[in-house]
């Protein structure tokens, strides 16, 4: 089957500045390009805001997942790449899509692009990047560490390719905060997501070759306060962080039940009283994907998440179609849903070149 989650969020006559949702797609290939999207839910369609390579603006390789970040205040959009340096955090323009800054971070890289890492946007104070991912090993050592750094934004603004830089200048200073050991197997999957109020940055982790858990970083002090053990029918891949629930948040996300095409389920874990509550969406949806639900956008006022789910369609040895779903996190319910349109170089009904998406 296809594996791909686009979420979408509904375009409003409203201000630009006003919150909606924010995407890279792959849009050229030979060599590889990304280009900063938006896209429409009441009609699937996806939008470029714009990107062009040229001499002096590398094209900086985008993971598929959540590697993304949105600064609604300076009007950037983060996201962690690839470079011949290396891990390489960039920043494009909300307005036009222009490179504003690009700058190789002290991660390592494991086997795949993101692989390990995370990236969020921390809105307290003058707003900064919350970044993670395992340090480069000394050379008399074996041992995995996990490094968390935070990364100052003062110097940044977005406004288009007027005050772009093509790349030239550095996104802001970086300071380590924390660290924390990890497995030598799979020191993270790269989902994440941060409260802010509480400065809690909550991670996949992979604790062995097999089995997962989330771990709950106290950004403050530097250390895991918590570590919650997942098994596969209690576990989110893709987190969204949702204030108003309980008495002390909840993670939520969507993923898929079973390992097949056997339905797709809003999973929420209750961070005071660590319940796992799993409901089943209708029948007519069959799967999650990208990493099964790491790609999704949560509207934290609205407390909708948006994401695309797979339908299987009539007629026999069918493929399942990609469609975007709004979903109610309150009532558990689908508020709508619309067959996704195409993006970049990828076409048909269970194709997708979108790698990532965010809400701000």
């Amino acid at each position: 089957m296809p594996s791909a989650v686009i979420c979408l969020a509904t375009v409003l006559s409203v201000a630009a500045s006003s919150p909606r949702l924010w995407g890279l797609g792959l849009t050229h290939n030979s060599p590889a390009q990304v280009s900063l999207l938006t896209a429409d839910s009441a009609t699937g369609a996806l939008e470029v805001v714009g990107f062009e390579p040229n001499a002096s603006s590398p094209i900086q390789l985008a993971a598929a997942g959540d590697l993304y970040a949105v600064d609604a205040k300076r009007r950037v959009y983060y996201y962690l790449g690839d470079t011949p340096a290396g891990t390489t955090l960039v920043g494009l323009s909300l307005d036009d899509g222009a490179v504003v800054c690009v700058q190789p971070v002290a991660l390592t890289e494991i086997q795949f692009v993101g692989i390990g890492q995370s990236l969020d946007y921390d809105s307290t104070g003058a707003g900064s990047l919350v970044l993670t991912g395992v340090a480069p090993r000394a050379s008399n050592t074996t041992k995995a560490t996990h490094n968390v750094f935070r990364v100052a934004l003062d110097g940044i603004r977005g406004g288009g390719s007027s005050n772009s830089n093509s790349g030239d200048k550095k996104c802001g200073a970086v300071t380590k905060i924390a660290s924390f050991g990890v497995a030598d197997y799979l020191p993270m999957v790269h989902g994440s997501t941060l409260d802010a109020a509480s400065q809690r940055l909550f991670v996949d982790l992979a604790p062995a070759s097999a089995g997962a858990e989330v771990g709950v970083l106290d950004l403050a002090t530097g250390k895991l306060a918590a570590v919650e053990p997942e098994t596969p029918a209690q576990s989110l891949v893709g987190l969204a962080f949702d204030a108003a629930a309980g008495t002390d948040g909840a993670l939520v996300g969507v993923a898929s039940l079973g390992g097949g095409p056997e339905g797709v389920a809003l999973r929420s874990f209750d961070v005071a009283t660590k319940k796992w509550t799993l409901t089943t969406l209708p029948a007519q949806f069959v799967a999650a994907g990208i990493n099964d639900g790491e790609v999704n956008a949560f509207d934290p006022v609205a407390r909708v998440l948006y994401c695309t789910l797979y339908v299987l369609p009539t007629g026999k040895d069918a493929d399942p179609t990609l469609f975007t779903a709004a979903i109610d996190v309150a009532t558990a319910t689908v508020l709508h849903s619309h067959q996704a349109g195409d993006v970049g170089i990828c076409h048909g009904t269970g194709d997708t070149c979108l790698l990532q998406l965010a809400w701000g």
